[in-house]
């Protein structure tokens, strides 16, 4: 996977996240996560595995080698950290804390939701106002 990032449109410091030149969206992402869990639990292999590595990979807004090593994983599973992250930090940079929102948070509870789930619900994305139509 080829992971970019460029200008984003909905204020200062925006970014959308590019994979392999097409924009990804928190639901896209969350199904990612939800289909890859999939293929892990066929292969016998720890889904908690693939969400820690995630979160703390979000958590610290970095995936570092300490992280990575703490958890069997593919090349495929350390591209995903990496987009969660750059979309963990567009979070916060478009809904700062600092400014009474979520920021980071908002898209980290949505994954987690979706992975709990083992789906992407209309009942999860009304939650989080998402709508993948008009996003």
């Amino acid at each position: 996977m080829e992971i970019t990032i460029e200008d984003g449109k909905k204020g200062k410091g925006d970014k959308v996240i590019l994979v392999d030149g097409i924009r990804i969206f928190h639901w896209e992402f969350a199904d990612m996560i939800v289909n890859h869990s999939w293929i892990r639990d066929y292969e016998g292999q720890s889904l908690v595995g693939l969400i820690n590595m995630i979160n703390e990979s979000m958590s610290a807004q970095e995936v570092t080698r300490e992280i990575l090593d703490k958890y069997d994983h593919t090349k495929t599973e350390e591209d995903l950290a990496r987009i969660a992250v750059e979309l963990y930090k567009n979070e916060d940079r478009i809904k700062p804390k600092s400014a009474g929102k979520r920021g980071g948070e908002f898209f980290k509870d949505f994954v987690n939701d979706c992975f709990a789930a083992q789906e992407v619900t209309d009942e999860i994305l009304e939650k989080y106002h998402l709508n993948p139509r008009f996003d």
